[in-house]
């Protein structure tokens, strides 16, 4: 047991970008002006989805944000909170204290445009001064601007989504990747020359655009150069689910039923439908020489 308080970031952390970093850091420096524990608050889904009553496409699932902010920041300390409805109606200040109170915090950060509790009435400033009222330590976090945009977690989405990974890349400050079990396909890949590995999209995952993209493709502690198309395999199908399939280069042996993990890189082309399985065997050929020339240069 420990006597320490802790110094908490509150947020969702969708992605846990570089503007989510700024947070992360803080704390991390608090934690060793104070010697305290630095800890994290998280949510099991999204406010909005609730809130709203809509869905919202994430970056990462819950275990990927727990996974970045033990490996990439060393917070150990993550307080994951079901977001139900009643939460939802909970006022800010109520849960603030309850928070403080059951955990022991001693100092909060929070990012410029953070808001809490029922209808999102905890604003920045009166977060900070209910700190100031209740002897608690306060950061607010300015926000981390690229190229003249505000760094977010919906920007980065809106770039997955358009295909753009070179831009969500530079603001999650890491390649976007999904990760999950290798199953078996049908073989088409193989057929046409390029056996390929398949992947199911995670669901409640934002989807990249449909289409041919450079990636590396990370299995147990060994990373490949690879090329994936994801979409819905309109040469063969007339309907067929979102699929993900992976050619990885210099490679050999069977993966069924191993965990890995793709990585996006760069966008290729949009997926096509061809006229035949040996048009499309010649177009992989020239998206395959685009991905090593893409590599190369990198």
């Amino acid at each position: 047991m420990t006597d320490k308080g802790k110094v908490i970031a509150l947020g969702f952390f969708d992605g846990v970008h570089i503007g989510h970093k700024a947070l992360l850091d803080k704390v991390n420096e608090r934690a060793g002006q104070y010697d305290l524990i630095p800890s994290v608050i998280n949510f099991d889904i999204h406010p909005d989805s609730l809130i709203l009553n809509s869905r919202v496409d994430l970056i990462y699932g819950c275990d990927k944000r727990v996974e970045i902010i033990n490996k990439e920041f060393g917070i150990k300390d993550i307080i994951m909170i079901r977001f139900d409805r009643a939460l939802m109606k909970t006022s800010w200040d109520v849960f603030l204290t309850d928070l403080i109170k059951n955990n022991d915090i001693r100092r909060i950060v929070i990012g410029y445009d953070f808001k809490l509790g029922y209808k999102g009435l905890g604003t920045p400033d009166r977060i900070e001064n209910f700190c100031i009222e209740n002897n608690v330590g306060f950061d607010k976090i300015p926000a981390v601007v690229i190229d003249g945009e505000i760094v977010s977690s919906s920007l980065i989405r809106n770039c997955i989504k358009e295909g753009e990974m070179e831009k969500a890349e530079t603001m999650l400050g890491r390649t976007y990747s999904i990760a999950g079990k290798i199953n078996h396909g049908r073989n088409i890949g193989s057929k046409i020359g390029y056996p390929t590995i398949n992947l199911n999209m995670p669901d409640g995952i934002a989807v990249p655009s449909f289409g041919v993209y450079a990636t590396q493709t990370r299995v147990k502690d060994d990373v490949f150069r690879s090329i994936t198309n994801i979409g819905v395999r309109p040469t063969f199908y007339t309907e067929s689910d979102i699929s993900v399939e992976t050619n990885i280069f210099d490679y050999s042996g069977d993966l069924y039923g191993q965990n890995c993990e793709i990585l996006f890189c760069k966008k290729i082309r949009d997926e096509q439908k061809f006229s035949s399985a040996e048009s499309l065997s010649e177009q992989i050929s020239e998206d395959v020489k685009k991905v090593n020339d893409y590599f190369a240069k990198k």
